[in-house]
């Protein structure tokens, strides 16, 4: 009977330690998968990003023919960002052409004149594919929409050498713009970043 009872006791116990591992093991794999799905994300984010800041900058250079500005935009981000394998990051009513106002630092979408452009791409809601996710699926999450914008504008200013400040245009970004190396600015091009701007190395500017 001792025997029995003791059999019985480590049967229930070793049970017991299989199911707390079984649910450790799950919590493990949640915790992975949200750390795997949100570094996705992030490069996913980083990569509109970079879209929206080159399709801004494209259309602001063009405003002169607001036609040519919005499909400046769209070859900026089909460059950047195929169809074929992101969708339609960037629909047409996500290229606005309107007015910047130095003094507010308000963008009035449709307002004449047009110095400015604001770009929004997104991947999800009414753009692009859905950014999937991998192991959160499990959970039943199995997409989230991403989105990224920037603004550029072109606005002439008196001062400076050439008696213009940003007369080339200007890139503008709600986060952080990121450049690579080798990048030349010329003819007063300027960049502002709401959480900073960083180029890497051999950039030249004018």
């Amino acid at each position: 009977r001792v025997l029995r009872y003791a059999r019985a006791v480590f049967s229930d116990q070793a049970a017991s330690a299989t199911a707390m591992s079984v649910v450790w093991l799950v919590a493990l794999m949640m915790l992975a998968g949200v750390a795997v799905d949100t570094a996705n994300a992030f490069r996913i984010r980083a990569q509109l990003q970079a879209t929206a800041d080159a399709a801004a900058l494209a259309a602001a250079l063009r405003l002169q023919n607001p036609d040519q500005a919005r499909a400046a935009a769209h070859q900026l981000a089909e460059l950047n960002m195929p169809a074929d394998r992101n969708g339609d990051v960037l629909p047409d009513h996500r290229v606005e052409l309107g007015l910047y106002e130095a003094a507010t630092g308000i963008f009035l979408s449709g307002m004449i004149p047009y110095n400015a452009v604001r770009v929004t791409v997104l991947r999800g809601d009414d753009g692009g594919l859905e950014a999937p996710t991998f192991l959160l699926g499990l959970a039943g999450h199995d997409s989230w929409t991403v989105a990224a914008s920037a603004m550029a504008t072109v606005r002439p200013m008196s001062g400076g050498a050439g008696g213009q400040v940003c007369g080339g245009g200007l890139i503008m970004s709600e986060a952080m713009v990121r450049m690579g190396g080798n990048n030349t600015l010329v003819d007063g091009m300027c960049i502002h970043g709401e959480q900073g701007v960083h180029f890497g190395g051999a950039s030249y500017f004018t």
